[in-house]
């Protein structure tokens, strides 16, 4: 199963099973019904495209906790596949995005840069004092690639 497969199978809404629907149709708009205009052949087969692209977009919005609800159902390989297959499809792409960005928190923490002064009330300079008692403090947390960060996301 690929990664879109797996967030639809497990869906509790019914589009969750209109990913294969939706493939089969925009291969093949006309199984089982006569087109009567051949504009609407097209018309057909590109909203069977589009809502297979994006389905799995939407399921995923429905889930309450899809990190708890999804924990343990992709292995790295499957991960890994979608990660790469982001990298030629734009609605994959933007799949994984909103996962990452959704989840984010969960697995690093954001870089913050703090400066501590020392304060003198008597100093007239205020700001514009060049002495090197500032002493700036940066907090680096290492970034990681987006395979990681899904697995770390979906691990149990």
């Amino acid at each position: 199963m690929t990664f879109e497969e797996i967030i639809c199978a497990n869906a509790k809404v019914k589009e969750g099973k209109l990913l294969g629907p939706s493939k089969k149709c925009a291969d093949k708009p006309d199984n089982g019904i006569t087109v009567v205009k051949p504009a609407a052949y097209h018309v057909i087969k590109d909203c069977a495209t589009i809502a297979n692209k994006y389905v799995t977009l939407y399921v995923f919005g429905t889930y309450a906790n899809p990190f708890k609800e999804l924990a343990g159902k992709f292995t790295d390989a499957i991960i890994k596949d979608f990660v790469k297959r982001a990298q030629n499809d734009i609605s994959t792409f933007q799949l994984m995005r909103c996962i990452i960005d959704k989840g984010r928190h969960l697995v690093e923490n954001t870089p913050t840069v703090a400066t501590a002064y020392e304060a003198e009330e008597d100093n007239p300079y205020g700001d514009y004092d060049t002495d090197d008692s500032n002493t700036e403090i940066e907090v680096v947390v290492a970034t990681t690639d987006d395979a990681s960060i899904l697995i770390k996301l979906f691990s149990k």
